[in-house]
Formats: C-alpha cells, sequence, structure tokens
C-alpha cells in the first residue's frame, strides 16, 4: 500500500486497500476493516464504472452488512456490482458477492430479495461450474433456510458448501460456511 501511496498509483492501492479490509474483517478488526474498505471506494470516485468500482465498492458493502448496516450494504452493492445480478464482477467470484448480498437482504428481513440473490447465485453457479461458486450458492442457500426456521436443511447446504470450498482451495470459506 505505502508503495503504490509512493508512486500515486491509486488502481494498485485500491486493490492492496480492498485486500487489507479483507484480511482486517476475517481477523475481527471492523475498524481497520472499514477504513480500509472506504478509502479503497473513494479512490474510485470519478472513475467510469466497471470491475474497478465494483471491486472497490463491494468490499465496503461487505464490512456494512457485518456492522449490520445492511440498507447501506445492499444499496452500495447494486449500484458498485451493476445491478441484481452484479454483473461486473466475472466467473465465480459472483457468487462470493451474491451470499453476501442474500446476507444483507435477509439483516432488512426482505426475504423475497434474499432469496431472489440466492437464486442468481445458484444459475451462476451452475453455468460456470466451479467449486467455489457452487459452495458460496449452497451457502446463500443455507442462510436462508436457517433464516426460515430449517436448522437441519441449513446444516446440510452448509456443510455440503463447506466440503465444496475446501475442493477448490478455499479453507477459510469451507471454515466460515461449518460454523
Amino acid at each position: 500500500a505505502e508503495a503504490a501511496r509512493l508512486l500515486d498509483e491509486d488502481q494498485g492501492l485500491m486493490w492492496t486497500l480492498s485486500m487489507q479490509s479483507s484480511v482486517a474483517l476475517l481477523s475481527g478488526d471492523l475498524d481497520r476493516a472499514l477504513d480500509t474498505a472506504r478509502e479503497a471506494y473513494e479512490l474510485t470516485s470519478g472513475v467510469e464504472e466497471g470491475l474497478i468500482t465494483a471491486w472497490a465498492g463491494l468490499p465496503l458493502g461487505r464490512v456494512l452488512v457485518e456492522l449490520g448496516e445492511f440498507g447501506r450494504a445492499v444499496e452500495l452493492m447494486l449500484t458498485s456490482g451493476g445491478g441484481e445480478k452484479l454483473g461486473r464482477i466475472p466467473a465465480g467470484w459472483r457468487t462470493m458477492w451474491l451470499e453476501v448480498l442474500t446476507r444483507a437482504r435477509l439483516g432488512l428481513g426482505d426475504a423475497a430479495a434474499a432469496r431472489s440473490s440466492a437464486e442468481t447465485a445458484e444459475a451462476w453457479a451452475t453455468e460456470v461450474g466451479l467449486p467455489y461458486a457452487a459452495a458460496m450458492a449452497d451457502l446463500a442457500w443455507a442462510r436462508i433456510r436457517l433464516a426460515g426456521g430449517d436448522a437441519v436443511g441449513a446444516a446440510a447446504l452448509a456443510l455440503r458448501s463447506a466440503a465444496q470450498a475446501e475442493s477448490a482451495g478455499a479453507r477459510v470459506d469451507a471454515a466460515l460456511a461449518r460454523t
């Protein structure tokens, strides 16, 4: 990050800050996660909307979900990601963000919108055929089942998600799914 700052290289700094935010979030440092995600997002103001703005906005949205700011998270994710299908995000990564969007919508109590996000994740996972994408789609459905009171169904989907994430080498996501 400091090298990018010295070089006045905003795009490299944005990527680095977004990754730092993810690490901080996973380690439980919500203040640092928010600060780095917010700075990354601010670096993209005035930039043409596309992959760069999506990769800056979505991590900030994920931090907002963890902070319980579900409405702001949904709005930011839809704007940054390119709408309901988060079309600015390629391949298997899209389902990861659709799972976060599902979580945000559940936090708002909007079960119908959450189901729509999970359906989109499932359709996209089927289209790309990647184990990681399938893992995130299953996790989105597990969250919906749990919110609907189906703990047994949620557990089965979460364990399947964990196995798929593990097979893709995504050990952190596998551990989170098992949790």
